[in-house]
């Protein structure tokens, strides 16, 4: 048997560490002392050939191999690997933006009846004159409210974002590099006003941070840039992106960011900000955690998370990945914890866990269930075997913190990945295939836990899986298929991704998803945004699927996925509008979806959808 170095072990499993920028595998040491660009093209293209070569040797591992060499090289969200030297911010799988107005050259058609590619809008000229800027959306700027299930009304979709904030400020290493657009937003309703909402987005790709506001539930909304996060808005990184949000029982928001430096030095961390007026003024972030030492490793973000009832206690779970500096030496990971008992004004970081050699950790998630205990949900990468795996894993704490359980595995992640149905090499939103999501009912403690797996239909096409625990994570129930993407079209049609999910006060779960059913082998890439409820009672359990019948289309037509910004200088093609989406609880039974979207003419934009009365 061939041997097989931590390395290739790398990429087989694809290595995806959610939280930070995208970067690519790396297994050439002949140029570590060149010049960093001359460094850069010939370790693309020793990753290129190592990976080749590794699916070549690996037989029966071949679609593993390629699969997940894919998912690193296509830019899932993290740390890119590589030996003989420390994870380097210029090793960002660059994904280039086309120029307004122009696609890549692929099929073409006119909409089918009743379903066309949205008219865009070219944005006009903003000009920056203070770090607070607001806008605001009439009800009357919003598109054609949404088709739904005829039980169900929503409202939406409203554009929520608006033009780049950005033009004018000083360019770095990076900046041309990067696209443009509001791409990955995240969503937060006010526990004591459901009605005031907010949606916080990375403008142009790690530029900046803008949030959207809305006290009318999202008929309208106000666009504010979010002060000190990067240096375009006054604060000391380079960049951030992978921004969350979490509301304290008292109305504090919370957000949490990582931030990046770029070219050479490598500083990482996690930020921290408070909000209280709902999102219209923003405190003076507060560095969690940070490294600045390059054989320090790096950090890769992490989600911040308020207590639901002591609203002086804030937590978040992030991790940091070091790599090794010769070949054939093991990578290393660990977690950590941080608390804040002050209502996020101070923090205390210790590290909770080392998954030891070769095995690494992404996309951390706390929830803090009714009794206090906390959870946290996360991907587990296992190196060590003859077949890297990914696992979706939990921990749990029963004293806000102080100690944790070991690891426990919900489930193997058997994602096989999504790629254009008319053209497989053209990847899409390769980052969200090995990321998890998590919610808790607020009145139950039940646990609630998506993810895409194909293993409903043998590998061809990637679903959303669920998986349920009653008794504060100790054991979690098969998982099961719950879109209701339909299976009489064609498998790459049946493709969902980019799964988010939340639970309402009257226990009602919510489940949001894209996918391509109404995709044509003729015409461009259409795609949609979907939403499944179900509300468990006595004769009806959500954790067997059976309950996720009730399905509402967020778009109110299919968009192309063409015209999203396009992974083209390194790794596979691909297209790009986010690992992930925001889905809240925003009343006691509505949710409210934000979701990245391209435009035509334009680049990408968020939208807002409401789901009012959700299996009612």
């Amino acid at each position: 048997m061939d041997h097989v170095s931590s390395r290739q072990r790398i990429g087989s499993a694809g290595l995806p560490v959610r939280h930070g920028p995208r970067l690519h595998d790396r297994r050439s040491l002949a140029h570590r002392d060149a010049r960093p660009l001359c460094r850069r093209r010939l370790r693309r293209h020793a990753a290129d050939q190592g990976a080749a070569e590794l699916a070549r040797k690996a037989g029966d591992r071949h679609r593993d191999a390629v699969r997940t060499r894919d998912l690193l090289a296509a830019g899932l969200r993290g740390v890119g690997l590589h030996p003989g030297r420390k994870v380097h911010r210029l090793h960002l799988v660059r994904r280039r933006q086309r120029p307004a107005g122009t696609t890549r050259p692929t099929r073409t058609r006119s909409g089918r009846p009743g379903e066309h590619a949205m008219s865009g809008r070219a944005p006009t000229a903003l000009l920056v004159t203070a770090l607070l800027v607001t806008m605001t959306l009439t009800p009357g700027s919003s598109a054609a409210g949404a088709s739904v299930a005829p039980s169900e009304v929503s409202t939406g979709p409203a554009w929520v974002s608006g033009p780049s904030p950005f033009g004018a400020c000083p360019s770095a290493a990076l900046d041309d590099l990067l696209p443009a657009g509001a791409l990955e937003p995240t969503v937060a309703a006010n526990p004591l006003k459901r009605q005031q909402l907010v949606s916080v987005w990375t403008q142009d790709r790690f530029r900046g941070l803008v949030a959207g506001v809305s006290a009318d539930g999202g008929h309208s909304w106000r666009r504010v840039l979010i002060p000190g996060t990067s240096r375009c808005t006054g604060g000391t990184f380079d960049y951030v992106d992978d921004v969350w949000l979490s509301f304290g029982p008292t109305g504090m928001l919370h957000l949490s960011a990582h931030v990046f430096d770029a070219p050479e030095t490598t500083p990482s961390g996690l930020i921290t900000a408070r909000s209280l007026d709902g999102g219209l003024t923003w405190s003076k972030p507060v560095l969690v955690v940070a490294e600045r030492d390059p054989d320090g490793g790096t950090y890769v973000g992490g989600a911040v998370v308020a207590d639901p009832k002591d609203p002086a206690r804030v937590y978040t779970v992030v991790p940091k990945i070091m790599e090794p500096d010769q070949e054939g030496e093991p990578f290393r990971g660990a977690v950590v914890f941080a608390a804040s008992g002050d209502a996020g004004r101070t923090w205390r970081a210790r590290q909770i866990y080392e998954p030891g050699e070769n095995r690494l950790t992404t996309g951390h998630q706390i929830v803090v269930l009714p009794n206090g205990t906390l959870v946290d949900s996360f991907t587990l990468f296992d190196l060590t075997g003859e077949r890297p795996t990914r696992h979706v894993a939990v921990m749990r704490s029963q004293d806000r913190g102080a100690t944790w359980s070991p690891p426990h595995l919900v489930a193997e992640m058997r994602s096989a990945g999504v790629s254009d149905p008319q053209s497989p090499g053209d990847q899409v939103s390769s980052g969200s295939a090995a990321l998890i999501d998590a919610a808790v009912d607020p009145a139950s403690g039940r646990i609630y836990l998506v993810w895409q797996d194909a293993r409903f239909s043998g590998g061809q096409a990637d679903a959303i899986a669920l998986s349920v625990s009653d008794d504060s994570g100790r054991h979690w129930s098969t998982p099961v298929k719950v879109n209701r993407s339909p299976t009489y079209v064609p498998i790459g049609n049946q493709q969902a991704f980019t799964a988010s999910v939340a639970v309402a006060a009257d226990h009602t779960v919510a489940v949001d998803y894209s996918d391509f059913r109404h995709d044509d082998p003729a015409g461009a890439l259409w795609t949609d945004r979907w939403l499944v409820t179900c509300r468990p009672t006595p004769k009806l359990d959500c954790a067997t699927g059976v309950g996720f019948d009730t399905e509402v289309r967020l778009t109110n037509e299919p968009f192309d996925m063409r015209h999203a910004p396009f992974l083209n200088e390194v790794g596979p093609p691909g297209f790009f509008l986010g690992d992930y989406a925001g889905l809240t609880s925003a009343g006691p039974h509505d949710f409210v979806a934000t979701f990245s979207q391209p435009d035509p003419v334009a680049s990408p934009r968020v939208a807002a959808v409401r789901v009012r009365d959700a299996n009612r």
